[in-house]
């Protein structure tokens, strides 16, 4: 099978709020008027989907839930998606200065660099450089790095994502393991 990872669907509570956050202060592409307050396609859009972009789609939808006070990653929050950029540490200083509320410093890891920060609607994201994928240079039209999903049973987990949905195992210790899409995707 193959698959091909660029779309996330997010519920708010603040429609008109996280549509601000995601376009003015993250900067991402729209193709909506955003007087409509109820749907929004973000990030490549679904037209340039369908021109052979292979950038990130966000499209947030209302009518979604408080998420509670305290919200972090993997409390409540089972997957995180996070957004792969060309230079890491550029986005960064530019996305301080329109106030992305980061949740720490610069992270290295065995295979990149992450960032987390949190939206609006309590949802924690990374913004990460992992060498040899594919990139932006901006969050204009961004394209997806990762997904981190929380896992209960590591193995049944993986064996899932592989046998069944055609993925790569990369990397693996005790506690995650790194699948992947094939050369030159996510």
């Amino acid at each position: 099978m193959d698959i091909e990872l660029n779309f996330i669907g997010v519920c708010v509570v603040d429609w008109h709020s996280s549509y601000r956050f995601y376009t003015e202060i993250l900067g991402m592409h729209s193709e909506l008027d955003p007087d409509l307050g109820i749907w929004a396609s973000l990030g490549g859009g679904w037209n340039a989907y369908r021109a052979g972009s292979k950038s990130l789609i966000v499209e947030l939808f209302d009518g979604g839930r408080p998420a509670g006070g305290g919200r972090r990653w993997g409390h409540k929050q089972g997957i995180r998606p996070g957004i792969q950029v060309d230079d890491l540490e550029a986005v960064v200083v530019a996305a301080r200065a329109r106030g992305v509320p980061f949740t720490g410093e610069v992270e290295e890891t065995d295979w990149g660099q992450r960032i987390e920060f949190s939206a609006p609607e309590g949802i924690r994201w990374t913004l990460s450089h992992i060498p040899g994928r594919p990139s932006s240079p901006d969050l204009f039209k961004p394209h997806i790095g990762l997904l981190e999903i929380k896992a209960q049973d590591l193995a049944e987990q993986e064996a899932f994502y592989c046998d069944l949905m055609g993925m790569h195992l990369e990397s693996e210790n005790q506690t995650q393991v790194i699948l992947g899409q094939g050369d030159g995707k996510p």
